[in-house]
């Protein structure tokens, strides 16, 4: 089960030379954030998910995303187990074949449990939500660290990392000890994506809980 979208996630991802990075001014880091989330208006790639417990276990999953601002994405992890997540842009379902569940939930109430929101054209709530802590940079790699403004929610701190003017990996903490990296590779940006990819065609006998 994707915990990534259940109760969101995990510590943050370790880079041995962080210290060696240059730091942005503070007023600067979200306006920084923004341009860079709003760089683009479609984007597709491959993903890597990997998710550490507190006492150190993994396990590593692969799939696929799709993004189209504002709001829509399609998350799909094809193994080991298979789980889909779609927003349309009005609700986000989290569907999981193996139980012929869909858990519908309206996406105005997801952003702060949800990072990928962000990255699907969430800018302009990203300072009622997070706080900008830090910001470096090392060659072409710029990194993010974000911390949640309410104290008891979900998500401990986001850390969202580009090459250049891409996406590249996103680590997120969650209150319980572990972490989840989401790497980002095969990157297409600005292509046309149909709204077709944000619907889910789903089994009749599926169980479908709150919407």
């Amino acid at each position: 089960m994707n915990y990534l979208f259940k109760t969101l996630l995990n510590l943050l991802l370790p880079f041995l030379f962080f210290a060696c990075f240059a730091f942005i001014s503070l007023p600067l880091m979200a306006d920084d954030l923004a341009r860079k989330l709003g760089n683009f208006k479609t984007l597709s790639a491959d993903i890597s998910q990997v998710m550490q417990t507190d006492t150190g276990q993994t396990t590593t999953s692969t799939g696929h995303i799709w993004i189209k601002q504002p709001g829509k994405f399609r998350y799909e992890i094809d193994a080991p187990e298979s789980e889909t997540f779609v927003s349309d842009g009005k609700d986000l379902y989290d569907y999981e074949p193996d139980l012929m569940q869909v858990v519908v939930r309206p996406l105005n109430q997801s952003l702060s449990e949800t990072p990928l929101l962000l990255l699907s054209g969430g800018v302009d709530q990203l300072e009622k939500i997070f706080v900008v802590k830090e910001s470096s940079k090392a060659n072409l790699e710029t990194q993010f660290l974000l911390v949640p403004r309410e104290k008891d929610a979900l998500i401990s701190q986001l850390i969202l990392i580009f090459k250049g003017e891409n996406p590249s990996a996103m680590a997120i903490t969650n209150s319980f000890g572990q972490t989840t990296t989401v790497n980002f590779s095969n990157i297409n940006k600005n292509t046309t994506i149909s709204d077709s990819q944000f619907k889910l065609n789903l089994p009749k006998d599926v169980d479908v809980l709150g919407g």
